[in-house]
């Protein structure tokens, strides 16, 4: 599916199978809509802000496709294991299967870039994912009413990433967010309500982000209450706060918010129930390079 000025164009074999691929043939139009609409309603003139055309409207894609579909929903109309989750084929791994040589921060120039089809997917599938990971730093209230204000505020303008960030720092509250940030550095450390860790890592370097379960110990307190201690790896260079989650036999579900900032840390819970299963990030809201070490 592509664009050409204000038509939208969906090739032949497309629009001939689109009864079995409706799914996937929805998540490449609204996605190349989305373009359609954000390109015409507020601008950019600077080849390092492409990620306003192309990543902005990634992301309401998927947002869109999810509203529709589940948020775990797959490419195709099906329940079996053939039928990939759409989120992770189409954005999770185009983000992450660029080679390390030819990784480029999202802010980079277009031009200057040496191979442009690699950065086109950085600059749309890593770029929606980013600001999938920004809607879960300050909370879906907080994150709807950035986007809001940006859209009213910046209509026919011409715009660069600053404009971006000072609209999502004005209603980065901790009250409309729970549980509530951590409130120790970096993500304090320009001030309250400052976004400017999250832009630089995530903008301006290629640094990546994977945490993985280390170990775990149970013992049995006094009180009969089971503690159990929970270390986890930090292994990428970038630093997100963390969902660490504790399942009981019995069903019951615990969850911490830890820093995420250091190479290791030890997360402590106390349960009635005996420990079955740890998690982290366990509605995969962060963009990781590896899932498969993140569940005992």
């Amino acid at each position: 599916v592509d664009v050409l000025n204000n038509l939208v164009l969906v090739p032949m074999p497309n629009y001939k199978r689109s009864e079995f691929l409706d799914r996937q043939a929805l998540g490449f139009l609204t996605r190349r809509l989305a373009q359609l609409w954000f390109g015409e309603l507020i601008w950019s003139n600077q080849d390092t802000q492409q990620w306003l055309n192309l990543g902005v409207p990634a992301f309401f894609g998927l947002r869109f496709f999810q509203h529709n579909f589940g948020a775990d929903a797959g490419i195709f109309d099906s329940l079996d294991w053939l039928n990939p989750r759409y989120r992770d084929h189409f954005f999770e791994k185009m983000a992450n299967s660029v080679s390390p040589k030819l990784r480029y921060p999202i802010l980079s120039s277009f031009q200057k870039n040496p191979d442009s089809q690699k950065y086109l997917q950085t600059l749309t599938y890593k770029t929606a994912m980013v600001l999938s990971m920004l809607e879960y730093t300050l909370g879906d209230k907080a994150f709807k009413k950035g986007i809001r204000y940006f859209a009213q505020n910046y209509q026919q303008n011409v715009i660069e990433l600053e404009e971006f960030q000072q609209a999502m720092e004005k209603f980065n509250y901790h009250q409309l967010r729970t549980p509530p940030l951590p409130s120790g550095s970096p993500y304090n450390m320009d001030g309250n309500g400052s976004l400017e860790w999250f832009f630089s890592q995530w903008f301006r370097t290629v640094q990546t982000l994977d945490y993985s379960f280390g170990d775990s110990t149970t013992r049995t307190l006094p009180n009969g209450l089971y503690e159990t201690e929970v270390n986890v790896n930090k292994i990428g260079l970038a630093q997100m706060p963390l969902v660490v989650s504790l399942i009981t036999k019995d069903g019951k579900q615990i969850r911490r918010l830890v820093p995420g900032i250091k190479q290791q840390e030890t997360v402590v819970f106390q349960t009635v129930g005996f420990p079955e299963k740890v998690s982290l990030d366990p509605e995969e809201r962060l963009l990781e390079t590896s899932r498969i070490n993140n569940h005992s």
